[in-house]
């Protein structure tokens, strides 16, 4: 596990490399997160409820959205440029070779430092969001965690996708879809019709992780219990393939 550590903060140091870069990113970060949040101000302004939900209760959905993909964009490159980098470059040969954990050799070896202020501001944005809740500090704490399992479901739906690079070379456009239905969980499910809102509670869960969660908070306890085994079980599944799905890797020696 040292190796990935070392890796993570090589990675790091190399924002001290690129001072200009790291702060020309996170003005960039700012005005995109005040853009955001003049969004959120305009709706609510011009619709108290929306989608039978209160105003704090929509914004906090719509940063928990925003908080999972600036997260899978600093820490999800190599799994959802996969196919381009490993599989059409034959890249993955160099990587078979090397003594490491393939998978966690790829998520460390592709991080995006420079997404790293976006983190930084939307999970500043993200916990205020949560602040304005006035809730206990437990139902914060669960309600911030239940993010991660969102971070979870969305890495594990990649490998999902990622599994038909081995066949067909390439799998950045439904990846992509993917983070488009994501996008749309940033608005309650109930203002979509029932087939979409049972998509995203079943098929792709990330609509359990924050829309269950918010409207039924009085069952926080029970939802971030279920979120965190759906998305522990879907990670192990999801893993579990896709390293088997290697044995169809043609590499440049094949």
């Amino acid at each position: 596990m040292g190796i990935y550590i070392k890796l993570f903060f090589a990675k790091l140091s190399m924002l001290k490399m690129y001072k200009k870069d790291f702060y020309l990113g996170l003005i960039s970060c700012i005005i995109k997160a005040l853009i955001s949040i003049f969004l959120i101000d305009f709706i609510l302004d011009n619709f108290e409820i929306v989608g039978g939900m209160e105003g704090e209760k929509v914004a906090f959905l719509y940063f928990f959205i925003t908080f999972i993909q600036a997260v899978s964009s600093m820490v999800l490159p190599g799994i959802i440029s996969f196919t381009g980098i490993y599989i059409r470059d034959a890249e993955l040969d160099m990587v078979l070779l090397k003594p490491v954990n393939k998978l966690v050799y790829i998520v460390f070896e592709n991080i995006d430092i420079k997404e790293f202020p976006n983190v930084m501001v939307n999970l500043g944005i993200f916990i205020l969001s949560i602040i304005r809740l006035n809730l206990p500090i437990s139902v914060s704490i669960m309600l911030f965690l239940e993010s991660f399992a969102g971070v979870l479901i969305v890495f594990s739906l990649c490998l999902l996708i990622n599994i038909l690079g081995f066949r067909y070379k390439e799998t950045l456009m439904p990846i992509k879809f993917l983070f488009a239905l994501v996008d749309m969980c940033k608005y309650p499910l109930s203002i979509y019709n029932p087939v979409i809102k049972i998509l995203f509670m079943t098929v792709i869960p990330i609509g359990l992780v924050s829309y269950w969660g918010i409207i039924q908070m009085e069952n926080i306890a029970w939802i971030f219990m279920l979120s965190v085994v759906i998305s522990a079980m879907l990670l192990l599944v999801c893993v579990y393939l896709f390293e088997k799905a290697f044995r169809l890797y043609e590499s440049t020696g094949s």
